[in-house]
């Protein structure tokens, strides 16, 4: 779950000291929009990189990574010029900076972060008119 806004602070204790540290520690109750991607969900999202086995989409703070086997095969990845990208050769460009609609098929937690694998290849998935 990713906390996308804190709109209301509704309790702050009072401070305790940490022991050997001196930090403070405080427990605040809050109410805030979360967001919790789940699998099957269709997402836009921003190319942050392209790589030869796959790309990484930035989803808000969720990065999603969509592998070779999960990008159709009428996209080929090619290294022209100083841009990596997946390219059909006609029309439908996935390069750094493009945008996409993926299907997220699994998500990982891990402490503050969160991680997913996502597919275009499907019907109406894939870079977007830009």
């Amino acid at each position: 779950m990713m906390i996308i806004a804190i709109i209301d602070i509704e309790d702050i204790s009072e401070p305790k000291i940490i022991p050997g540290s001196g930090y403070a520690q405080y427990n605040v109750s809050y109410r805030a929009i979360v967001w919790r991607p789940f699998r099957g969900e269709v997402v836009d999202g921003m190319v942050s990189s392209v790589v030869n086995n796959g790309f990484f989409v930035d989803v808000g703070g969720l990065s999603v990574f969509v592998s070779k086997a999960m990008i159709p095969s009428s996209l080929k990845y090619t290294m022209e010029g100083a841009t990596p990208s997946f390219t059909d050769g006609v029309d439908q460009t996935v390069e750094r900076g493009s945008q996409v609609r993926l299907r997220i098929k699994g998500i990982r937690g891990e402490m503050g972060q969160m991680f997913a694998i996502g597919s275009i290849r499907e019907d109406y998935l894939g870079p977007l008119l830009q």
